[in-house]
This record gives structure tokens, C-alpha cells and sequence, in this order.
């Protein structure tokens, strides 16, 4: 039950599994972690369709930045300073993408691909304007040989910054970070919890 949740990765299918635990239909040996996921991926406020739109529109061009190794457009969604990155704190958009760029390099694979689950999407508008964001992926990369392979079961937390008229400066975390698209990523965490 646990695999098939994780490979679902949805709210829903978390909600299912925590259930069928509350019901002693299963054990239970991963409710913590089926909690946890349930929580990043549920979304319990309302939905603005634009800003929705606009987060997605960041999010995918963040993951297909990342996947077409593509410094041009990692740059565009990524602040000039990234306020945390797996641990590492208050890291310049460069570093990321070197980082990142040499992190899909290294996959030896001739192809990779992570791909958001944009309708799995949820985000929650915080009170400084600012967007938490926990976005579903899935890894596919391609063999030399052409198998192709897809691992799901990430989630991705983002925290975006939105950008309305001309560039202004947010104070975030005891530091300066200026914006300079519609949404930009400034802070990031991979969990890769499975």
C-alpha cells in the first residue's frame, strides 16, 4: 500500500493510506512519512486561478531549466541570492546553477528529465506576500541504450517571490533579494524521502 501511495504521490493517495491505517485495515509501517506528505501536498486554502497559473508557469520553467541543462533558463527563475539549497545557506544564482547543471551531468544518462506534477501542485500565499510551494516530481532519464526509466515519489519545496510593475527589493531572511521576474525562486528544498 505504502509503494502504490508513494508512486501516486498525491495528497489523495496519502489521505488513503492514513485512513486505511486509522481503519486497522494496514499496519501502518509509514505513517509518519504518509502525515508528512499528506500535509506538503494538500491544499487547504483557497485557490487564486491567476496566481496559480503564474506559479506553474514558474515552477515548470524552473524543472525544465534544470532538465534542458539550460543556464539561460534557470537563471530567469532564480534569485539573484538563494536563501537555502539542501542545507547550503545564502548561495548566489550562479552557484545554484552550477550545482544544479552539474547534478543532471552526472546522472550518466543521455537524457534527463524532472517533470513537476503541476495539478498536484499546492502552494499557500504567506502573510509577506511570499509563496511556499511543494510541487510532486517525477525523475525519467533515458539510457544510452534507450531504456527509459521514471522514479517518482519527490517532492519539491519552493518559495517564490511575486514581481508586480517595476523591480523591488524583499528583505528575506536578514538579506536583500532583488526580483527580477513574475516569480522567483528563492529558496529551495528536495526531499528525497522514499
Amino acid at each position: 500500500m505504502w509503494q502504490s501511495s508513494l508512486k501516486e504521490n498525491t495528497a489523495e493517495a496519502y489521505s488513503n493510506y492514513i485512513n486505511k491505517v486509522a481503519s486497522q485495515e494496514i499496519y501502518g509501517d509509514y505513517i509518519g512519512k504518509a502525515e508528512t506528505r499528506f500535509k506538503m501536498l494538500n491544499q487547504s486554502t483557497p485557490v487564486d486561478a491567476e496566481d496559480f497559473e503564474q506559479i506553474k508557469t514558474a515552477v515548470d520553467g524552473f524543472f525544465v531549466g534544470i532538465s534542458t541543462k539550460s543556464h539561460k533558463i534557470l537563471s530567469e527563475h532564480l534569485a539573484p541570492v538563494v536563501v537555502r539549497y539542501n542545507n547550503q545557506s545564502n548561495l548566489s544564482s550562479e552557484q545554484i546553477t552550477g550545482q544544479l547543471l552539474l547534478q543532471a551531468s552526472k546522472e550518466g544518462a543521455e537524457s534527463l528529465r524532472l517533470e513537476a506534477e503541476l495539478l498536484n501542485l499546492k502552494y499557500e500565499l504567506l502573510q509577506n506576500g511570499n509563496y511556499d510551494v511543494n510541487v510532486p516530481i517525477k525523475k525519467i532519464f533515458e539510457s544510452n541504450g534507450g531504456t527509459v526509466s521514471e522514479i517518482k515519489g519527490y517532492i519539491v519545496h519552493l518559495k517564490l517571490t511575486l514581481y508586480r510593475g517595476s523591480l523591488i527589493k524583499i528583505n528575506c531572511e536578514q538579506m536583500t533579494i532583488a526580483i527580477v521576474s513574475t516569480y522567483i525562486i528563492y529558496g529551495i528544498r528536495i526531499n528525497i524521502t522514499i
